[in-house]
């Protein structure tokens, strides 16, 4: 008994661990408006991921059933389809980013440049797209089924019915379209990729080729050396379900990651895309700027060392204990904001603070854990640092060389971020002569 279970363990681990998938894309997609996200065009990502995933959940229970050679045509089909929109993804996202980049900065671009992009501008129509796609899986498929009779093929034979010459230039197809994915990945801007992309991009292809190569020595060993165990154990097969968890990891799982968890990366992104759709009567523009500048992780660090310059650290520090309650409000989190704040000798004292306490003041007893709190009861003061530094130390930060460099580094990002909605609107949104017009 054990004999018959014991070869079978490996597939079922390999179909357990792709349970994941489904509720992963769910996620995705529901997300797909998140900032970090909805740059990775989420509706375009969404065919590659599914085939992706239909691929890893079959390919065991193809082996198991010792299913009919249809089935693994379908599946081969569904691997190529997947790989090669997986391409024109990244294609269509290297050109937006490029076209992206020669708006955000016309005075680097040359005539060259300017030319190419007008050329390569009409690949992201979408009846271009489709016949690219198609062309390409005709390419690819062809070389595999050429050799065997269709009716052989489809009707009269069970289990897999690749040859050894079939299934190399299969792996073969594969590498090719993952080293293209290596190049198209390298050609992603880094002056407009502000969301990953180029790492995912890279991460992925690298670890597919890799795969690949994997697959290839399995394959020689088995032809070559004679390895029956890859048989006895379904080695083969199991590894052919590694690649799709790769492709989910750093398209899928990571993004996710981003736009659910607070880190550094996210708040990169939330506050260069949030500042794009800032309603102009919340802020003057001159403070709406430094209100962005200093929720942006890089700006804060830059602005902060420089407070620590001049020994006016607790204006930052006491902005930041606000934005912290803005957050995550809480009247416990509000009693804390008025002991660092506002209280008499408190920690993080200034002006502000000495001016606001006594409103404050008559207000905390009112303040009882078993009702809500307005994110809201802090802005008047928040506002107020806020001029108070930009007035008092934004001049000074400016003509200092590291802050000069912090505080244009996020200008040009804001920038290049909001010329990248521009396009991606155009894209999506506006019919294509007219788009291409506009570029």
């Amino acid at each position: 008994m054990s004999s018959l279970v014991l070869p079978m363990l490996p597939l079922l681990f390999s179909w357990i661990s792709c349970l994941y998938m489904p509720m992963a894309l769910l996620l995705y997609l529901y997300h797909s408006s998140h900032s970090c996200i909805r740059y990775r065009r989420p509706d375009r990502t969404a065919f590659p991921a599914l085939c992706v995933m239909l691929c890893a959940h079959s390919m065991p229970i193809l082996i198991f059933v010792n299913a009919h050679c249809l089935l693994y045509v379908i599946w081969f089909v569904l691997a190529l389809c997947s790989m090669v929109s997986y391409l024109l993804l990244q294609l269509s996202l290297v050109v937006t980013f490029k076209i992206t980049e020669l708006l955000a900065e016309p005075t680097r671009a040359t005539a060259a440049t300017a030319l190419r992009m007008i050329r390569f501008r009409w690949f992201l129509h979408p009846r271009i797209q489709s016949s690219i796609w198609l062309a390409a899986n005709i390419l690819f498929a062809a070389p595999v089924f050429y050799p065997y009779d269709i009716n052989a093929l489809l009707i009269t034979v069970e289990g897999s019915c690749f040859g050894p010459v079939a299934w190399n230039v299969v792996l073969s197809e594969f590498a090719i379209i993952g080293l293209v994915s290596i190049v198209l990945a390298v050609q992603v801007s880094q002056v407009v990729d502000n969301f990953g992309l180029r790492g995912s991009f890279l991460s992925t292809a690298k670890g597919g080729v890799l795969c690949i190569l994997f697959q290839l020595v399995l394959s020689a060993g088995w032809y070559l050396d004679n390895w029956t165990w890859l048989a006895t154990y379904h080695v083969v097969g199991v590894t052919a379900c590694v690649p799709p968890h790769v492709f989910f990891y750093y398209n899928i799982l990571a993004p996710l990651r981003q736009a659910l968890f607070p880190s550094p990366f996210r708040q990169r992104i939330v506050v260069l895309s949030a500042s794009i759709h800032m309603h102009p009567h919340l802020y003057p523009q001159h403070l709406s700027l430094f209100h962005d500048f200093l929720r942006h992780p890089d700006g804060f660090r830059a602005f902060l060392e420089f407070s620590r310059t001049e020994l006016t650290v607790e204006r930052l520090l006491a902005w930041q204990a606000i934005v912290q309650y803005q957050d995550a409000p809480s009247f416990r989190r509000a009693n804390a904001v008025f002991d660092e704040c506002l209280a008499t000798h408190c920690i993080y004292a200034t002006s502000v603070g000495t001016n606001w306490r006594p409103f404050y003041q008559m207000q905390r007893p009112m303040w009882h854990p078993a009702t809500p709190a307005a994110p809201a009861l802090f802005d008047r003061v928040l506002r107020d640092l806020e001029g108070l530094m930009h007035q008092d130390q934004l001049g000074r930060f400016l003509a200092h060389p590291s802050g000069c460099l912090a505080w244009h580094d996020f200008l040009d990002r804001r920038r290049t971020l909001e010329k990248l909605d521009q396009v991606m609107t155009i894209v999506s949104k506006q019919s294509l002569p007219r788009a291409m017009k506009q570029y």
